[in-house]
């Protein structure tokens, strides 16, 4: 529920994190480190700091809860968006073009608040200098 604001990106964000628990990466949602913390520490320290809601330290889902999710938050988690197909030029990124596509990266992209996603660092590297080089991220 805290990770998105517009409803079309809800699938794909579930998509990324169903994504990343399958290959057991860390989920590093923003959302879990600021969870229950003192919101005026800069987000580079908060992300130091050992809770079990850190997902940028701890594999998995956080122990509970952090907020209620929307109906198109449950919809979304139940009905996660599918990764790309192989010729999606999102996909041309990978080193071995036989290669599962998967979502595994978002990030703000716009005011609006839509993110853009990735399936690779690089690309998500590129897509957070935009969204800084925006004033959308720090």
């Amino acid at each position: 529920e805290e990770e998105a604001k517009l409803d079309e990106d809800r699938p794909k964000i579930a998509r990324v994190i169903y994504n990343r628990l399958y290959v057991q990466m860390p989920l590093q949602i923003d959302a879990t480190v600021y969870y229950g913390q003192d919101r005026t520490i800069p987000f580079p320290d908060l992300r130091q700091i050992d809770t079990p809601y850190n997902t940028y330290l701890h594999l998995g889902l956080p122990p509970t809860p952090i907020s209620n999710p929307g109906r198109a938050s449950i919809r979304a988690a139940l009905n996660p968006a599918a990764n790309p197909p192989p010729g999606d030029p999102v996909c041309q990124a990978l080193p071995d073009p036989t290669q599962n596509c998967i979502y595994l990266f978002y990030v703000l992209a716009n005011a609006e608040g839509g993110h853009a996603f990735a399936v690779t660092p690089e690309q998500h590297q590129a897509n957070v200098d935009a969204a800084a080089a925006a004033g959308l991220v720090d």
